[in-house]
């Protein structure tokens, strides 16, 4: 299974803003930006999750999780119950090119050992 999330808070805000104004600004207009804040970012940010809360909702169904994406605000999980095929999928993946400045989490083990905490499978 994979999984994308979208995180949350003031932190999350604090990326948008980095993006708005470090990234986009090379190719988006300022009214285009503003634009989108408007009209997508509130629905977005009212629909999004923790990776804490990712990675206890991936526990409570699967042995094994590994995060295959993370660039601002988003990552991407994928998980299984099978390490060998999960190795084996995360394996064919290319290395994302990201920028450094906006990869901020780089596993899910933080996050899932908090889960697990909370609520163990």
């Amino acid at each position: 299974m994979t999984l994308v999330k979208k995180s949350q808070s003031q932190e999350s805000r604090r990326r948008e803003y980095q993006k708005d104004y470090g990234f986009k600004a090379r190719y988006f207009p300022p009214d285009e930006i503003e634009k989108k804040k408007t009209d997508v970012l509130g629905t977005m940010f009212n629909n999004e999750v923790t990776l804490a809360e990712m990675a206890r909702s991936v526990g409570a169904h699967f042995k094994y999780c590994t995060m295959t994406w993370n660039s601002g605000n988003f990552c991407s999980l994928a998980a299984s119950n099978s390490k060998e095929n999960l190795d084996l999928y995360a394996s064919q993946m290319s290395t994302p090119a990201i920028p450094h400045e906006y990869v901020y989490e780089t596993n899910v083990s933080d996050a899932a050992t908090i889960a697990m905490t909370d609520s163990p499978v």
